[in-house]
């Protein structure tokens, strides 16, 4: 999409633009140079005292599956619905529900998982430079698959709670929230 600037330096944010991402009068945006070109984001207001988390993978298919911790999940959902909580998302994040969810079941059920997600009251992140250098940083000094360290940089970069059930992010240095462990069933009978 494009528009025009005016000899004042002002723009129109097209339509298309402005419905997807609910923005109106008044709304803020950033402009941000990354690596030679410029992304707007929408700044979202933050009132003072609102909780900030941020949901990994396993937080969302926690609650897909309906697993110990479904409930906060959707708790924590609830209230971003409401406007009394931010939730965030890494963009790793929804490859990794797709891909999860496309290899232990179908590709179907992968695709309704990805558009699940995508209908959250989660505000979904790309990557950025920012991201790049503190995702590098978690995987050089952490012991962290790949996409955990864009998770816990996405976190980190946000100053929000990493809700999880990932053991591997224990030594990350970003407030965390874990949920129950699934229990293995015994074979005792």
């Amino acid at each position: 999409m494009q528009s025009t600037i005016t000899a004042r330096g002002q723009t129109v944010v097209p339509a298309a633009i402005r419905n997807q991402f609910r923005l109106g009068p008044s709304d803020r945006l950033e402009w941000v140079l990354d690596n030679g070109s410029i992304r707007v984001v929408p700044v979202r207001a933050n009132p003072a005292g609102m909780k900030r988390y941020l949901l990994d993978t396993s937080a969302l298919l926690t609650l897909r599956d309906d697993e110990p911790g479904a409930d906060r999940v959707a708790e924590i959902l609830s209230l971003a619905a409401k406007g009394k909580a931010k939730c965030y998302g890494c963009f790793m994040t929804l490859m990794e529900v797709l891909y999860r969810v496309w290899r232990d079941e179908d590709k179907a059920a992968g695709q309704l998982a990805y558009q699940q997600c995508m209908a959250l009251p989660i505000e979904w992140l790309p990557n950025n430079e920012a991201l790049l250098v503190k995702a590098a940083e978690y995987k050089a000094t952490y012991p962290l698959s790949i996409a955990d360290a864009w998770i816990a940089a996405c976190a980190s970069e946000n100053g929000a709670v990493l809700l999880h059930k990932d053991p591997e992010f224990r030594s990350v240095p970003v407030t965390q929230e874990l949920l129950p462990l699934k229990t293995k069933k015994s074979n005792k009978g």
